[in-house]
């Protein structure tokens, strides 16, 4: 059963979901679909989106090939998607033009501007995973076709699968156009989701994932959207969907099924029996059916059924059993089939060497075979895969094209070649790798690796691996690898593995989306290209409308043919960036390309077209015109004849036109292009080859001697069978021939004689030297059609010399070029290029031909000049003029002297009149001598480093430094040069580290130590990038910087050129050298004085400025140069004054500088080194004067002219160089060659087959260390490989451990790989055990020389004890030190002195008491405290009348008894009221036994009732009165009325009514007046209740519970579970209520113990379910008894289960049922 679910993920995305592994999203405003399958549908989909299989070569994406139903693989995405049709009223067009909305819609142009977002910093995130190049281009194109709404999806599309590499973007927020706003509380996300968050979700208990989310606004946390108020609500809010209706929150709704009927309204159509043959008609009576769902022969195979809702259309239909094709019915038996736009019959075979298919019902039965795959490169960045992979990869970087991984090593390597200096790629060098063999294609000429020649292409083909590589020589590669190759390759080719998904597979074995990445990470070195390629039609708007017109060839009609068997869509916008890309020179030649690509495509699918025309590509095969007589221009009945036999060319004479010669003459000739090649000559240079007789030549031999010769390699033949024809040079519209290797010589005819004549003035020689090119009568078969012609596509396997049956070629496939057209009884000779006989084959040879070419003769004075490239003879007034243009040139053609500059060089490219200029070079000596541009100096003179170039977006720095001790010469003394001999050093000071920065690198270059970086990482040689490029030949650095800086910096010596022309130091290349040492304000240094300040200035100051100087003299003219001139004019430098005259680098050089003077083999040095710019050899250096020291393995040698070094790994296909001037170098010993071009070690060629991970050599069987730390064993094999071997440790010996508690050791020491065996001591298996020592106490161990376990015991050691610190003792206490009985450590105690005073004597009615502040003291105060309870009781008895008082003695605690009167009944006296202040108080006489008046003063307190005195600020509270509480205040002022503190009286009435519920309690504070209720029971609205009682009202539950604060009510709500009325009708039950009728449930009639089946079963009520969780112990311990690890693990696991039951609730019938599980009792740690 397939569960669906659909719900709106967010605003702009609806997801369709189901339990079958299919998940859709549906962008409907933006018309965006995203279908996902699982894992398990992998292999079994047919249909538009694909066959899930990962290999695009049978799927549909971005114009690949395409499976269709028909059990083959279609052309284009059209034919394609007819096939799926499901109606067959639904007619779509096929190989529409890709017609660019752009230009349509111009409108819509500010649209497609924004696209370019998409490369800008937005989605820079994502770069790195998915190129924005072609989702940049369609964005454009959507944008154009339907603007802002277009963008908006595009931009959407391309960040929804950037979200699948976890990026995540919010464009919108960016891109005005495309901003969200959310309405309803909701709120915008790029990867959000509402599932969970909507009321309508809530009534059908979502299932959520992470996974679910899309771009668009939701429900912030908390919140649900509610469909009804069309906003985010709270919970509570929330209206009820059930069953298709909307509830209001709280609201009971009943539902019921509705059935609606829609009315369809039929169009007007045929009436029925108006069909014609073979047809019936459908009326829609049915409601189903119709002209919509009719079967066709296409949709035959889909077994579609007509879906319900399809409208049904009324018309003719084909009756049952037969299907509709083209308007006829037919048997499905007898349905055609279709495959790229074509149709075939039932039984009809299509069989290649991939597949055999045969047609049976409307679609084809396919069985498939392992079969080749091919990879074509094309233009500068076009790929397509070996898997149909189609890509564009930008670069200049050398790469892999294909890396084999099985047992032969195979690999091509390719790198795309800049012809025009421009930045137009118009050729690839290959370098192509099998086993043991290597081909090197640098250029477009003739290879002596070369196999096959095939129309355009040159093929390499290695039969025994089944690999063919095809090169047009240009920038097209196609390469054929062998089914046995499937799995074994990678590279920028892909890895031939039938997947396309996993093509883009890095070096590193890592799957990614970016072109560019990919690419890179398969580049040679450390060269990388940009993420992102800018589009070149999009960089050069002006360029488009060229490319569209042009490229638009791939979709007339020319190319029709192959539009349904091949897409053309690809190749056209390939087309439209190439022809853009070539907008400064080579344009035709990249479109040319471009459309061959797909040309030659449609030809290996047997689709030939005839593209090319005289507007178009045109291709000219230069193989000669003809044949031709050459007739005498006098004598038109004489022309030449050649013996066939003697070769001999004689006069032939005709009698009549027409006559065939005798047999055995030759007489007809082919004009072909010259065999010796003058490029610069201004009139054709030809040939004359016999048409009878192929690959003999017109020569001339000697002087004047002609004869018909064979071919031969060479120069020399070369020269005297090429001819220069000149058209109508002495006789107008006559043709005459002068011979190349005699300037001045012709050829003539007359009727006597043959031969070649000397120019002269006379009339019968310029007529004999005139002749008739006349078409020859005669029927020569072979001859009167072109031997070569042009063919779109042919195959190239002729009949050849090498191969005369043609059968070795067969392998080759059919290609477009010029194709011999041989007769059946000749040959191609491969060497001559021409149709011959099978006698007459030239053969190539092995070892190539060494021939000195001739020089030209002396011609005398009294003959005309020969005729040169710049001297032409001119007929002027019928006089033939000889004018020499190289005589009249405009400016001064003579090389200027460069002196310290070095050769000129040459400007401009006019041989006649050339044009010098001195070279813009900077040159820096070993002894940090610099000649600036125009050929000034000056010499760095300190460590530092100095500004070289400073352009706006570049700097180059080079930083002088000490020398290390080994790059200082150590130059023997000898007497040389009396009466001084020259020494050697430069004060230990060298030119050590170049800095280049640039606005994207910081190259750092240290030529001592042979390392370079890159933005601070080390670089791999060659580095290219950006313009930027850095190579170490071997010899030197070659270094070209994007400010055109080229850098040349020799290893061996340390000189450095520089050649640019560059306004700043140190110089600009205006030819004046007075202006060079400029100042970076301007100022010009002129001054000798002055050259510290220019340095300085120059230089990058740091801190620790330095003060040394170099000194400066003088010149010759002031100074001494005696010595200076005495060395440069010696015999060993005598062929360098010429051009470096010795005055004049003495005067500049020797004089200038005092250095030089204690330094002369430096002087010697910078001289030898500006001669050798000259290209003047000196060899100077001798073992004992001046010696260049060298590295070991490696001699000194002069005058090298190459650039780079053979190496390992250039060895197979090394070519010298020539430098533009020499040098003197350290290179490698007779016998060896450089190991590496950033190595510094010269081996034999053995050792270059293994090298080390440091970089050294390695030779075969060899075995080393790779590590220096540790072990890791590398052995070198014969095949170059490197496998890591295991040490042999078996002769290490094993000591004899005799003591106790020691045993056998293995140490493996630093470095080594076996381990040492030691006698080591191992105290844990001794028997004795260390004794627990006391605090204070230390462990002392005591060891025996024959005993390994240590002695044990215990000291004392007061300084292991902790420290202690001195208590603070008061000042009756005193300190002191004590230690324990057992203790060996002290501690501190305060101890109390000795109390002095007594304790006292306390009387009768006092007890002694301790003062509260003293009883922490050592001697705490007593004293004595009253009692009276304490007192005895008197025993004195009174006379009536008399009472017994107690009065108060002083000094004494027990009161004295005494009897007195009563005298209660006597009347008191009034006293008198004196003043306010004073009083009369009464007072009782006890003598006289009477009351009197007697004077006081009243006190200063308040006097409450007259009797509760009340002092100011106190109050006396809870004085009742009935229900009155009063509160009295004593104020802190009198009342003047009563002479007392003034009181304030309040009173609060205290007769709270309490309800019948409570009960009052009176207030327990002495503060409160007033006590409380509190609740003894609850009440509610209809019904009391007792604490603990509880009910249920409107669905709410009410407990009334007792709290610390009396009774009170809690309320909950009912829960109930969700309950269906009708299925529990349906199945039989009947519903119930319970819960005080808040639910329902419901109870079967037949009821059953079983789980109900298919439904939700939801717990009731909570239930804690216990685990065991928590940490046991595990370990592994080495055992030395058994020399091993022993290893153990406890696990945390349950000691006893029980039984537990809980009742489970079904959601759809309210049942309750019964579930039992068990849990665990106890955990505890056990073994595993």
């Amino acid at each position: 059963k397939c569960v669906v679910n659909v719900h709106r993920l967010t605003s702009v995305v609806t997801q369709l979901k189901t339990g079958i592994g299919l998940r859709l999203l549906y962008d409907g405003q933006g018309g965006r679909v995203y279908l996902q399958l699982g894992s398990q549908w992998r292999g079994q989909t047919l249909g538009l989106c694909g066959t899930f299989n990962g290999n695009l070569r049978d799927d549909f994406l971005h114009g690949f090939f395409c499976r269709s139903p028909a059990g083959m693989i279609e052309g284009t995405p059209q034919l394609h998607a007819n096939a799926w049709k499901v109606s067959s009223a639904c007619v779509a067009p096929v190989n529409l033009p890709i017609v660019d909305p752009c230009e349509t819609n111009q409108h819509n142009a500010y649209y497609a501007s924004q696209c370019d977002v998409l490369v800008e910093s937005v989605f820079a995130p994502c770069h790195g995973y998915i190129s924005p190049n072609i989702y940049q281009q369609q964005c454009r194109y959507q944008a154009c076709r339907c603007g802002s709404s277009c963008l908006c999806t595009a931009l959407a599309h391309y960040a929804y699968l950037c979200s699948k590499h976890g990026v995540d973007l919010n464009f919108r927020s960016q891109v005005s156009e495309c901003g969200v706003v959310c309405l309803g509380g909701m709120q915008y996300h790029s990867c959000v989701s509402s599932c969970g968050r909507s009321c309508r979700g809530l009534a059908n208990t979502e299932t959520c994932s992470p996974a679910d989310c899309a771009e668009g606004c939701a429900c912030l946390d908390g919140s649900y959207y509610d469909d009804v108020r069309r906003r985010c609500v709270q919970l509570s809010q929330c209206h009820c969907y059930s069953m298709g209706g909307v509830s209001q929150p709280g609201e009971v709704t009943f539902t019921a099924s509705v059935c609606v009927r829609l009315n369809v309204v039929e169009p007007d159509s045929v009436e029925e029996g108006e069909c014609p043959e073979g047809k019936v008609y459908h009326s829609c009576r049915e409601q189903r059916g119709g002209v919509a769902c009719a079967p066709t022969c296409r949709n035959l195979m889909l077994n579609l059924t007509c879906p319900p809702n399809t409208l049904c259309i009324p018309g003719c239909v084909c009756p049952p059993g037969l299907v509709l094709h083209q308007g006829e019915c037919y048997y499905p038996e007898n349905c055609p089939c279709a495959w790229l736009g074509l149709e075939y019959l039932p039984g009809q075979v299509v069989e290649t060497s991939c597949y055999r298919c045969v047609c049976h019902r409307g679609y084809f039965n396919c069985s498939y075979s392992p079969c080749p795959a091919v990879c074509t490169v094309y233009s500068d960045r076009h790929y397509h895969t070996f898997d149909g992979l189609e890509y564009d990869y930008q670069t200049d970087c050398q790469v892999y094209l294909l890396k084999s991984a099985g047992e032969t090593e195979v690999s091509i390597v390719a790198q795309n070649k800049d012809c025009y200096e421009s930045g137009i790629v118009c050729m690839k060098i290959l370098v192509i790798h099998v086993g043991l063999t290597k081909i090197y294609f640098t250029d477009n000429s003739e290879s002596e690796f070369e196999i096959w020649n095939a129309g355009y292409y040159t093929v390499v083909h290695f039969s025994s691996q089944d690999l063919t590589i095809l090169w047009d020589r240009k920038t097209t590669v196609h390469i054929r690898a062998g089914p046995h190759w499937k799995g074994l390759l990678s590279g920028l080719c892909g890895n031939f593995d039938s997947v396309t998904v996993n093509d883009m597979t890095t070096s590193s074995h890592m799957e990614v989306n970016n072109a560019q990445t990919f690419g890179n990470s398969w580049a040679l070195g450390q060269c990388e290209s940009d993420y992102i390629v800018e589009r070149p039609c999009e960089r050069d708007l002006g360029r488009q409308p060229y490319a569209k017109r042009e490229c638009a060839l791939l979709y007339s009609d020319v190319f029709a043919p192959c539009h349904n068997v091949v897409d053309v869509a690809w190749f056209y916008r390939n087309c439209l960036t190439d022809t853009c890309n070539c907008n400064r020179g080579g344009d035709c030649e990249c479109l040319c390309t471009s459309i061959a690509a797909y040309a030659h495509k449609c030809c290996q699918q047997g689709v030939t077209i005839h593209w090319r025309s005289p507007s178009v590509c045109r291709e000219y095969a230069q193989l000669g015109d003809g044949p031709f007589s050459l007739v005498s221009a006098v004598f038109n009945d004489t022309m030449f004849g050649v013996n066939r036999t003697s070769s001999a060319v004689f006069p032939l004479t005709r009698e009549r036109p027409g006559q065939l010669p005798a047999p055995g003459i030759l007489f007809n000739f082919m004009i072909t292009t010259g065999l010796w090649r003058n490029r610069t000559s201004r009139v054709p240079v030809v040939s004359l080859e016999s048409a009878e007789r192929p690959n003999y030549f017109f020569t001339v031999s000697g002087r004047s001697r002609l004869q018909l010769e064979q071919w031969s390699r060479g120069p020399e033949f070369s020269r005297r069978a090429t001819f220069i024809q000149h058209q109508g040079l002495f006789l107008p519209g006559y043709a005459s021939f002068e011979v190349v290797s005699q300037p001045g010589v012709f050829l003539t005819l007359t009727r006597g004689a043959a031969r070649a004549q000397r120019y002269s003035t006379a009339e019968g020689f310029k007529t004999s030297s005139s002749f008739t090119l006349e078409d020859s009568p005669f029927v020569i078969p072979y001859r009167m059609m072109c031997e070569w012609r042009y063919q779109a596509c042919a195959s190239p396997c002729v009949h050849t010399c090498s191969d005369p049956d043609a059968t070795r070629c067969q392998f080759l496939p059919p290609v477009e070029g010029c194709f011999p057209r041989c007769p059946k009884n000749m040959v191609l000779d491969e060497v001559t290029r021409r149709c011959v006989y099978s006698e007459d084959c030239e053969f190539p040879k092995t070892t190539p031909e060494v021939t000195t070419p001739t020089t030209p003769l002396a011609t005398s004075p009294t003959t005309l000049p020969p005729t040169t490239t710049c001297a032409e003879l001119i007929c002027f007034n019928g006089e033939l003029l000889f004018h020499n243009s190289s005589l009249h040139c405009r400016y001064n053609t003579a090389p200027p002297q460069c002196s310290l500059l070095g050769l000129p060089i040459l400007i401009n490219t006019d041989p006649c009149c050339p044009l010098w200029q001195c070279p813009c070079r900077c040159t820096v000596m070993s002894d940090l001598r610099v000649i600036t541009f125009d050929g000034n100096n000056v010499a760095l003179y300190d460590n530092g480093s100095y500004i070289l170039v400073n352009l706006p977006r570049e700097t180059i720095i080079g930083t002088v430094e000490k020398c290390p001790t080994s790059q200082v010469n150590v130059i023997a003394i000898c007497n040389f040069y009396p009466p001084q001999s020259p020494t050697g050093g430069t004060s230990g000071l060298c030119f050590k580290k170049l800095n280049i920065t640039t606005s994207n690198y910081r190259i750092i270059v240290n030529r001592l130590d042979r390392k370079v970086t890159v933005n601070y990482r080390p670089a791999k040689l060659p580095f290219s990038r950006h313009s930027l490029y850095v190579e170490d030949t071997g010899s030197m650095y070659l270094i070209h910087t994007p400010g055109s800086i080229s850098i040349q910096w020799y290893h061996s010596t340390g000189i450095m050129h520089q050649n640019s022309c560059l306004p700043n130091l140190p110089g600009c290349c205006d030819g004046n050298p007075e202006d060079d040492l400029k100042l970076p304000n301007g100022t010009v240094v002129r001054e000798v004085g002055d050259m510290m300040l220019f340095l300085q200035a120059w230089r990058v100051h740091l801190t620790d400025e330095t003060e040394h100087t170099r000194r400066v003299g003088d010149n010759c003219t002031t100074g001494d140069c005696s010595t200076c001139l005495s060395m440069l004019t010696q015999r060993a430098f005598t062929p360098c004054h010429s051009k470096v005259p010795p005055e004049q680098f003495c005067d500049i050089m020797w004089a200038g500088d005092l250095h030089y003077k204690d330094h002369q083999c430096d002087f010697l040095a910078a001289y030898v080194a500006v001669c050798y710019t000259h290209q003047v050899c000196i060899s100077w250096r001798r073992h004992n004067f001046c010696p260049l020291r060298c590295p070991p393995g490696k001699e000194y040698q002069p005058c090298v002219s190459t650039c780079n070094s053979r190496t390992c790994l250039n060895k197979d296909y090394y070519e010298e160089t020539t430098c533009s001037f020499i040098r003197e170098e350290c290179v490698c010993r007779s016998g060896t060659i450089l190991h590496r071009a950033d190595s510094p070690y010269c081996v034999t060629e053995d050792r270059c087959v293994c090298t080390d991970n440091e970089g050294n050599p390695r030779a075969p069987g060899e075995v080393w260390n790779g590590s220096t730390r540790s072990c890791c064993l590398y052995k070198c094999m014969e095949n170059g490989s490197v496998v890591a071997v295991e040490p042999d440790c078996s002769a290490v010996p094993t000591p004899l451990c005799e003591r106790e508690g020691e045993y056998v050791l293995d140490v493996l020491e630093e470095g080594s790989c076996c381990p040492k065996k030691i006698c080591e001591c191992n105290m844990t298996i001794c028997d004795s055990e260390a004794p627990p020592c006391d605090n204070g106490n230390r462990l002392v161990i005591g060891y025996s020389a024959l005993s390994c376990c240590p002695e044990y015991r215990c000291e004392c050691d007061p300084m292991a004890c902790p420290p202690v610190f001195a208590p603070d003792c008061r000042e009756d206490q005193f300190l002191v030190e004590v230690r324990g009985q057992k203790s060996c450590c002290y501690s501190y105690l305060c101890v109390c002195e000795t109390c002095i005073e007594p304790i006292p004597s306390c009387s009768h009615g006092e007890i002694l008491a301790v003062d509260p502040n003293t009883t922490n003291s050592c001697c705490p105060q007593y004293h004595c405290v009253c009692d009276v309870n304490q007192c005895p009781k008197s025993s004195l008895s009174c006379a009536p009348g008399l009472s017994l008082v107690e009065t108060a003695a002083p000094g004494d605690c027990c009161p004295q008894h005494h009897c007195e009167c009563q005298c209660e009944d006597r009347a008191l006296p009034m006293c008198q009221l004196v003043s306010k202040q004073n009083f009369y108080r009464v007072h009782y006489d006890h003598i006289l036994h009477v009351y009197l008046c007697s004077f006081t003063e009243k006190a200063e307190v308040c006097l409450f009732q007259g009797v509760t005195v009340l002092g100011p600020g106190q109050s006396l509270v809870q004085y009742f009165e009935g229900e009155l509480c009063y509160t009295v205040q004593c104020l802190p002022y009198k009342d003047p009325q009563t002479g007392f503190y003034a009181m304030e009286i309040t009173s609060v009435n205290c007769s709270q009514k309490c309800g019948s519920h409570q009960a009052y309690v009176p207030s327990t504070d002495p503060q409160v007046c007033c006590g409380s209720c509190k609740n003894i029971s609850c009440t509610f609205t209809n019904e009391n209740g007792t604490a603990g009682s509880s009910w249920v009202e409107n669905c709410t539950r009410y407990d009334c519970v007792e709290t610390a604060v009396g009774a009170v009510i809690l309320a909950s709500g009912v829960i109930c579970p969700p309950f269906n009325d009708s299925e529990c009708i349906q199945s039989g039950g009947v519903v119930q209520s319970y819960v005080d009728g808040c639910c329902k449930t419901c109870d079967d009639v037949f009821p059953t113990s079983h789980l109900c089946p298919h439904q939700v079963l939801l717990l009731s009520f909570q239930v804690t379910v216990y685990s065991c969780d928590g940490k046991c112990p595990s370990a592994t311990i080495f055992n030395f008894n058994i020399n091993s690890h022993a290893r153990f693990c406890k696990c945390c696991r349950e000691s006893g289960l029980q039984t537990r039951t809980v009742s489970l609730y079904c959601s759809r019938n309210a049942s309750m049922v019964d579930y039992n599980f068990q849990e665990p009792l106890d955990c505890s740690c056990q073994w595993n």
